[in-house]
């Protein structure tokens, strides 16, 4: 076997084992993913079954491989009008490292500069499908954008703020209750009455700045 053909076989090999290992990780994974990267998920069931008969285009491999290597696609022309946000799930978002491992990153939200207003430090979480403490503000299963650089608590703001755990996060308003040397987090839903937490150095993760949700449920 030609090198050039050797080097697409161990390619194409480890494009199957990591859609074999996104399948069997977690339930729906693999069709987050095709979404994620814009390849029909018919095409991602070739590939884990697949056979030297019939080569997969060019295009089609690289849209599946910067999915699988969580990196944001490449543009030639050099504009850079779009901000690429990393997806991830809360409890990455809510890890007090605020670091955010490569392999955590489940898709990438790209947004105008111009909306974002120079904020940089910024990453994104899906809401719980059963996440209605903020209606009818946020949905269930909303996507927010949260700065990690902007912290500073006023009245009109939306936080994500760590949970107990510290391994998980919601998004709440915030008042300030200083002869306590605590905070209520306040929620849009009246069916959620308020909650005084003590203030921690790790119970805010950033302002909320942004918000994607779906009309069509």
């Amino acid at each position: 076997m030609h090198r050039a053909d050797m080097e697409i076989a161990e390619i194409l090999s480890f494009i199957r084992n990591e859609l074999v290992r996104k399948k069997h990780a977690n339930r729906g994974a693999l069709k987050l993913f095709s979404e994620s990267v814009d390849v029909g998920s018919d095409v991602l069931s070739k590939f884990q079954t697949y056979d030297e008969s019939s080569d997969p285009s060019f295009r089609t491999v690289y849209k599946i491989l910067r999915g699988l290597l969580n990196r944001p696609p490449i543009y030639l022309n050099g504009k850079e009008d779009y901000l690429a946000i990393p997806l991830v799930q809360g409890r990455i978002a809510a890890h007090p490292s605020g670091e955010i491992p490569g392999d955590a990153i489940e898709s990438w939200l790209w947004l105008p500069k111009s909306e974002l207003h120079g904020r940089r430090r910024l990453v994104a979480v899906r809401l719980g499908e059963e996440s209605d403490s903020m209606l009818p503000l946020l949905s269930p299963g909303a996507t927010v954008v949260i700065d990690r650089a902007d912290r500073e608590i006023t009245p009109d703001g939306l936080f994500a703020v760590r949970l107990p755990d510290l391994e998980s996060c919601a998004v709440k308003r915030i008042q300030l209750v200083p002869e306590k040397k605590s905070v209520l987090l306040l929620s849009e839903n009246k069916a959620y009455p308020p909650e005084l937490v003590d203030w921690h150095e790790h119970l805010l993760i950033g302002r909320v700045v942004w918000s994607l949700l779906n009309w069509v449920r």
